[in-house]
């Protein structure tokens, strides 16, 4: 839906590297009819676990670090209806991020799953100072390049102390929203 809005900028696609070949077909006629850069994912992790090293990766290879707006979004639940880069530019006005808060505002009392989220990396006491707090959403955020950059350096360290903190990250973190906790904690 992006492109239907008159974006001509490139736009690029993570799947997963184990993508079935029949499935690959598909995408590959969607990358060329829409003119998107598609890259492979690792297959062996979560991409909602691992996407912010691959954003740092993808900024590293793909986006000139000149003074441009980026938005990193999840795709299975978008739609643009105009060119999100032609609202009113706050980037220009000296934010470096901006996070977007879920459709219906709530908090994380109001949430079970973003509750259990937070609980699980957190424990109860951060929950409990972030309990009447909105709850952001870490599937869209806009940013500078060096802003996403930073933005990526702490959601991975928050990745890797929490799963210090539970002893070994795959059997408590690689479950899909963990993600949003770190997005929000930080």
């Amino acid at each position: 839906s992006l492109r239907e809005t008159n974006y001509k900028g490139p736009i690029i696609f993570g799947y997963k590297a184990n993508t079935p070949p029949r499935q690959l077909k598909g995408l590959a006629a969607f990358f060329n009819k829409f003119d998107v850069t598609g890259v492979p994912v690792g297959a062996q992790t979560d991409p909602q676990i691992c996407r912010y090293a691959v954003y740092q990766r993808w900024l590293e290879d793909y986006v000139p670090r000149e003074d441009v707006r980026i938005l990193i979004a999840d795709t299975r639940d978008i739609y643009f209806q105009h060119n999100p880069f032609e609202v009113e530019n706050y980037i220009k006005q000296g934010a470096n991020l901006i996070f977007i808060q879920e459709v219906n505002p709530i908090n994380y009392s109001q949430s079970k799953p973003n509750r259990a989220w937070l609980v699980n990396a957190y424990g109860n006491k951060v929950f409990r100072n972030l309990a009447d707090k909105p709850v952001l959403c870490s599937g869209t955020t806009f940013g500078t390049w060096q802003g996403l950059m930073d933005y990526g350096y702490l959601m991975n360290a928050e990745l890797f102390k929490c799963g210090k903190r539970h002893g070994g990250m795959q059997a408590t973190l690689c479950s899909k929203g963990t993600d949003q906790a770190f997005h929000n904690f930080i």
